[in-house]
């Protein structure tokens, strides 16, 4: 029931998939008027498949800086099927970007990163593909991997095609043996690895290579290279620590403007000044600055300190001014 039912909509949504470029900031060789890039991920817990965090940063672009992060924990109940891969991560990924357009309309991305495929796909329509067509807005897929399909291997050629990938930005043509030119291969920055980029919606494939090659500073862009810090393998934000202001008063309580000294269980300290939590919630909340500058991003975790394993949620918000 489900295969049928997923192969329909699966059908419907393909059809909705532009592979052109449909803005003019794609048009301008330095991407003028391109301001806010997107990156999204969904990690799962090492062990667990049902559990993953769901990640949306929004970065400035060029200068690529953090303006929004947003990561949750989520239950994952849609199976695993080969093809339909998006009917588990996609919906989770779509009410992320909602969280966003209703909470900070004005940092909505003009551009996705997502971190899989697009047309490089054993259906042809992958992640970013499927998020793009719910969003309407631009995806581009960028795997780590490449996804053996419509003859596509992992052998000895394309080995041999991955040795002629001598300087920062060569690339050659992703081609199945339908005749379709797939994706592109891309070397990003001095790593011998490759990523693999795919149209996911309203971007041409040149397009797709040229920006993804732009938020390179290493081999993974930083739409990208950001959602994975947010959430490491072992299950918690890096950096954070356990404790913060009392969840009593928080719960609930909406905006919250603090100035406090806050000591943390494992007498770890951070004196924030001024930190702006659009939402807390839960038994402890954590907070640990993601620079030294003045303007400092700071991460709020609601996390349960008994289990490690309860449910947490993540936000963060935009940079403030904080005195350290």
């Amino acid at each position: 029931a489900f295969l049928l039912a997923a192969g329909r909509e699966q059908a419907r949504l393909k059809g909705g998939v532009v592979r052109e470029d449909t803005e003019e900031w794609q048009k301008e060789p330095s991407f003028a008027g391109l301001q806010r890039v997107g990156g999204v991920d969904l990690s799962y817990i090492k062990g667990d498949d049902s559990r993953a965090c769901a990640s949306l940063v929004v970065l400035s672009y060029p200068g690529l800086e953090v303006l929004y992060e947003d990561c949750r924990m989520v239950a994952v109940s849609a199976p695993y099927v080969a093809g339909f891969l998006a009917f588990r991560e996609v919906p989770f990924l779509v009410e992320a970007v909602q969280r966003l357009q209703q909470e900070e309309p004005g940092l909505k991305p003009q551009v996705l990163l997502v971190d899989g495929n697009g047309l490089l796909h054993h259906r042809g329509f992958g992640v970013a593909c499927h998020l793009g067509v719910l969003t309407d807005l631009p995806c581009i897929g960028v795997a780590k991997n490449l996804l053996q399909v419509d003859g596509l291997a992992r052998d000895e050629l394309h080995r041999e095609q991955i040795r002629s990938l001598q300087r920062e930005g060569d690339t050659f043509p992703l081609t199945g043996t339908s005749g379709s030119v797939l994706g592109m291969a891309l070397r990003s920055c001095n790593s011998s690895k490759p990523l693999y980029i795919s149209v996911g919606h309203r971007v041409c494939l040149e397009t797709a290579v040229r920006l993804v090659q732009s938020c390179c500073r290493y081999r993974i862009p930083e739409p990208i290279r950001q959602p994975d810090k947010c959430f490491p393998s072992q299950g918690h934000p890096a950096g954070s620590g356990s404790g913060g202001p009392d969840p009593a008063a928080a719960q609930g309580a909406g905006p919250l403007q603090m100035s406090l000294f806050v000591t943390l269980p494992w007498n770890t300290q951070f004196k924030l000044l001024h930190l702006r939590a659009c939402q807390v919630s839960g038994h402890l909340c954590s907070a640990a600055p993601q620079s030294s500058t003045e303007q400092i991003l700071l991460r709020a975790v609601t996390q349960s300190p008994h289990t490690g394993s309860s449910p947490w949620h993540c936000s963060v918000f935009r940079k403030q001014s904080i005195e350290l």
